[in-house]
């Protein structure tokens, strides 16, 4: 008992980890995000889950709370099989998650589903630290679908592309989502992805439209 114990330990060191990101809006330090991971078994499939919490500074908690948790189980394959969100924000709280159905992956109480051939923002940049994104790929948004690309732009710098809904009669889960989504998905937007190409881990992301920065920075 003791060794499966020590093996099980060891398991768990290896295959789970914890990041943490700075948020910043105009270059101020507004809010955390910590990133966990930890290898599981989700309906007799081999998974990985994947956990995104963001939490505003205590200082801006007075300004604009904001409280929000994502969730992600994906297989080997990094395909989606199981996706939830609990957000708080001022005048927006938003809480989908999904069912598995037929084998299909469907958002609870609704008939849109989610392709096992696309991605969501938090299964792209899981897959990214692994290394295993296609240059073309098909981006998931709360039932929404769009077109992604990632290009090199030199040396650890990519930038991700996002446009073009590929079914304007497709409706999404969500009548209004939450800010860090929105900001990911502005349009038009640039963002730039900085990945560390001795670890796989994204030191920055940085997404800018106009006047508006938002980055988020490991530390």
């Amino acid at each position: 008992m003791k060794k499966i114990l020590i093996i099980l330990t060891f398991s768990t060191l290896i295959f789970s980890y914890n990041l943490n990101y700075k948020i910043k809006y105009f270059g101020i330090h507004v809010a955390d995000c910590k990133i966990s991971k930890i290898d599981t078994v989700y309906k007799a499939y081999p998974s990985t889950k994947i956990v995104y919490k963001v939490n505003t500074k205590p200082f801006f908690k007075n300004l604009f709370p904001v409280n929000n948790i994502y969730k992600i189980i994906v297989n080997n394959k990094k395909e989606i099989l199981f996706f939830s969100k609990n957000t708080t924000q001022p005048n927006v709280e938003n809480f989908i998650e999904t069912e598995l159905r037929n084998n299909q992956i469907f958002y609870k109480n609704t008939d849109i589903k989610i392709a096992r051939d696309s991605y969501n923002i938090f299964s792209l940049l899981y897959s990214i630290m692994e290394g295993e994104v296609p240059p073309n790929f098909i981006l998931e948004k709360e039932g929404l679908l769009f077109n992604g690309n990632i290009e090199s732009l030199g040396e650890n710098v990519y930038d991700l592309k996002i446009s073009n809904i590929l079914d304007s009669n497709i409706q999404s889960v969500m009548h209004k989502t939450d800010i860090f989504t929105w900001g990911i998905f502005m349009d038009n937007a640039k963002r730039r992805l900085f990945v560390n190409q001795k670890n796989g881990l994204i030191e920055q992301c940085i997404f800018t439209k106009g006047i508006i920065t938002i980055k988020a920075e490991l530390y």
